[in-house]
C-alpha cells in the first residue's frame, strides 16, 4: 500500500469514527392544522394543538375510544389534565395535557414502557381530527 493510499485509508477510518455520533436532522412538511409541532423522543410523542385544554381533553378521550383503548382514569382543570388507559393486550397509555396559553395545549402521549411511535402518532391524528369538528 502506498503512502498516499495509507493516509487516505486512515482518514477514512477516522472520519467514520467521528460521523458515528452525528445526528441526522430531517426536514418535515409544515405541521397540519391545529398543531405547531410534533416531536417523538424517548418513547413519548409531544404535540402542540391550537385549542383549549377542555376541547383537547375531550378530543383525546375520543381518540382513545377510536383506538379501542379503555380509559382507566381521566381528570382535567384549566391548566391541564391526564388520561390513563389500557389496550386489550394490557399495554398502558398515558396522555398528559398542559395549557401553554388559553388556546394552546401541549399534549404528551406515551404508549407502553418504551413507547410506540406509530400508535402515538395515530392517537395524535385522531385528536387533531376531532378538534376540526
Amino acid at each position: 500500500m502506498g503512502k498516499t493510499t495509507g493516509i487516505a485509508f486512515v482518514l477514512l477510518v477516522l472520519t467514520g469514527l467521528f460521523v458515528q455520533g452525528c445526528v441526522t436532522v430531517e426536514k418535515f412538511p409544515s405541521p397540519p392544522f391545529g398543531t405547531e409541532a410534533a416531536l417523538y423522543s424517548q418513547g413519548e410523542l409531544q404535540v402542540t394543538f391550537a385549542d383549549t385544554v377542555f376541547r383537547t381533553f375531550e378530543a383525546a378521550r375520543g381518540a382513545l375510544a377510536d383506538n379501542d383503548i379503555v380509559i382507566n382514569s381521566a381528570q382535567h382543570d384549566m391548566s391541564g389534565g391526564t388520561i390513563e388507559g389500557t389496550r386489550r393486550d394490557g399495554t398502558k397509555i398515558s396522555i398528559l395535557l398542559r395549557a401553554k396559553k388559553p388556546d394552546i395545549t401541549v399534549v404528551n402521549i406515551k404508549v407502553g414502557t418504551f413507547g410506540d411511535e406509530a400508535l402515538s402518532r395515530k392517537i395524535s391524528s385522531n385528536i387533531e381530527s376531532r378538534l376540526k369538528k
